[in-house]
């Protein structure tokens, strides 16, 4: 519970719908108003090692790219929030700098415990990572996801089904003197990596039965990359064990056929060809420090190019569920 509530709360600063709404004229006093539910919740969390734990050292290089966003946010992370943060890390295709017109911005913060000493300190950082999404929306205007956030504390009984240890191992820290080398204390045998797919499988194979069509660029680019989360959440689920999203797609082929497998093949080439185009409106709407702006602007996104739906036809519809229930099948029977 305290965890999703952080989420939220950073990433937004709401923990109830009026908070969205008051959000949109004072930002401010919403982080200072749930700053107390936050703390509250922060400190009836089990702060122990976990019982069996293994320890596992982190050790990550600093980001060495060129990226002026990620650049931008590096500065305003190490001036603004460094001795609040146990460390901020980079992952995904910016952190291993394969970045191409469809990557979005995958950044993870560790905060210190110190932060939830008080109201104020808590609702600082809150506020000044939330309006740094600004720079994720910048980058990818289409952004579904803000900041992936853990607390220092949480290093010692480590929620491997949030951020998988494995992710370590490709990410990069945006902080060159903070968190790149320490322990985490986890327990694999209590780690669910089966949950995930199923509840992403059936709630694509719910939209796909239902005959969902994404609207514009933002709901088909979110609609896309649940699809092609399906691999590595599948071999997770299949292995008891997380593996990297860009590895899993040639270890997951080979439990299927080639014409099983065609479909994701296509999505990945609609991936490595993405594009679109957008107004300087959609563009204010989409980048807004708000949330509820944000989610406003989506039904505005830009429209998807008539060369990138002219390949989702109904038999590609059809193929991507197909390619579901095979992946469901095969665990059921393992």
């Amino acid at each position: 519970m305290f965890q999703r509530a952080l989420i939220s709360y950073v990433n937004s600063g709401g923990l109830t719908k009026i908070d969205f709404i008051l959000g949109l004229l004072y930002p401010r006093f919403v982080f200072q108003k749930n700053s107390k539910k936050v703390i509250s919740l922060w400190q009836q969390e089990e702060k122990t090692d976990c019982v069996s734990s293994l320890n596992t050292t982190i050790q990550v290089s600093s980001y060495r790219g060129i990226n002026p966003s990620v650049l931008k946010l590096i500065t305003h992370l190490k001036n603004d929030l460094e001795k609040d943060l146990f460390g901020a890390y980079l992952h995904g295709s910016l952190a291993t700098q394969e970045e191409i017109n469809y990557s979005d911005f995958d950044a993870l913060v560790i905060l210190k415990d110190d932060v939830f000493s008080d109201i104020n300190s808590i609702s600082r950082v809150g506020l000044k990572l939330n309006r740094l999404q600004k720079v994720m929306h910048e980058f990818d205007s289409l952004q579904h996801h803000g900041w992936f956030v853990l607390t220092e504390s949480m290093l010692k009984n480590y929620p491997n089904s949030y951020f998988p240890l494995e992710l370590f191992k490709y990410s990069v820290s945006l902080l060159p003197e903070k968190g790149t080398n320490f322990d985490v204390h986890h327990d694999s045998s209590n780690t669910d990596f089966k949950s995930p797919f199923w509840i992403l499988s059936n709630e694509l194979l719910k939209k796909l039965n239902n005959n969902y069509r994404p609207k514009n660029t933002f709901t088909l680019k979110s609609f896309l990359s649940e699809f092609m989360l399906l691999p590595s959440f599948y071999l997770q689920a299949k292995n008891n064990m997380a593996v990297y999203k860009k590895e899993s797609f040639e270890l997951a082929r080979k439990d299927f056929s080639e014409p099983d497998w065609l479909v994701m093949d296509l999505i990945s080439e609609i991936r490595k060809e993405w594009y679109y185009e957008i107004s300087s409106f959609q563009k204010m709407l989409l980048c807004n420090r708000n949330a509820v702006v944000r989610k406003l602007g989506r039904k505005f996104a830009p429209n998807i190019p008539s060369s990138i739906e002219i390949k989702l036809t109904a038999t590609v519809y059809k193929a991507m569920s197909s390619l579901v229930l095979s992946m469901q099948d095969k665990l059921k029977s393992s």
